[in-house]
């Protein structure tokens, strides 16, 4: 009976030996493993921030559907800090579905896209970022001045006094200062554009994404927008991020550009302005 005894309990103390020993094998693996997973995001976000990027995007897939075939395909390019850099695909390429992902109206993907080297789904990645869309809507109930004053952060609202004169100031120059106390959705197109570049001037953003901005512009406003824009990335450093399909006016602003076809990346890079219709056309089968 005590030889039973002490049997069984050997095989206990070997079986708990045994599943210690494992345990802490894979223990040590799952911990390697999770380090390794650290270090490549934080060898990404290094390598980002010493190639000066303003926003990296990683291998994005996206479906509307779970069963249909991808919208956005292994999507993979950078924007660098100060470029004007234009977003170019014909209309359904995809150009709106990835600004979506790059201004957090949709975080439905897999893949990942690192704001001034941040993760774009952490809180404070957009900071710096402003978006202009083709058909801005404000606030009902605001007056373009208010719309410019509360758009400011905290620290900017903080002299009240000084603000209300420099937005007063940019009106002038804008000559829109009419329509200080008008509702801004009542503005013509012009108009409209005119405020949210008197907003991007106040808050001083470091990223500018814009989606077709110019497509409801008659052609003297479109260029003047234009030539904001290309003197904000000059002078400030400020990178633009503009989406396209129509190359004629905008090519000449270009420093970089994007190409998407069908969901598709198929060029990406610093680009001069002479190559960028031979480039348009190869990839579109235009002859």
């Amino acid at each position: 009976m005590k030889k039973q005894s002490l049997t069984k309990e050997f095989f206990v103390n070997f079986n708990n030996t045994i599943n210690l020993f494992f345990y802490n094998f894979f223990a040590k693996k799952v911990n390697k493993l999770n380090k390794e997973s650290i270090d490549i995001e934080k060898d990404i976000k290094n390598k980002t921030n010493k190639e000066n990027v303003a926003i990296a995007v990683n291998n994005l897939y996206m479906s509307y559907t779970k069963k249909g075939n991808p919208t956005i395909k292994n999507c993979t390019f950078n924007i660098h800090e100060g470029d004007f850099h234009i977003f170019i695909g014909q209309n359904g390429a995809g150009k709106s579905t990835i600004i979506r992902m790059l201004i957090g109206l949709n975080d439905d993907f897999s893949g990942q896209i690192l704001i001034s080297g941040v993760d774009s789904k952490e809180k404070n990645a957009r900071e710096s970022m402003i978006f202009v869309p083709d058909k801005p809507i404000f606030p009902s109930e605001f007056t373009t001045f208010d719309y410019l004053f509360l758009s400011c952060n905290e620290d900017i609202r903080k002299n009240k006094e000084l603000l209300t004169i420099k937005i007063d100031e940019y009106l002038k120059e804008f000559d829109i200062l009419e329509v200080r106390d008008k509702n801004p959705n009542f503005l013509s197109s012009g108009q409209k554009q005119k405020v949210l570049i008197i907003k991007i001037l106040i808050n001083k953003p470091k990223i500018i994404i814009l989606d077709e901005p110019t497509s409801n512009l008659d052609s003297i406003t479109r260029i003047q927008f234009l030539n904001k824009l290309k003197e904000l990335s000059k002078n400030e450093e400020v990178t633009i991020f503009i989406s396209t399909h129509i190359l004629d006016e905008i090519k000449k602003y270009a420093t970089a550009a994007t190409f998407i076809d069908k969901g598709e990346i198929k060029w990406n890079g610093k680009i001069k302005n002479e190559d960028i219709l031979e480039i348009h056309n190869k990839i579109y089968n235009i002859k």
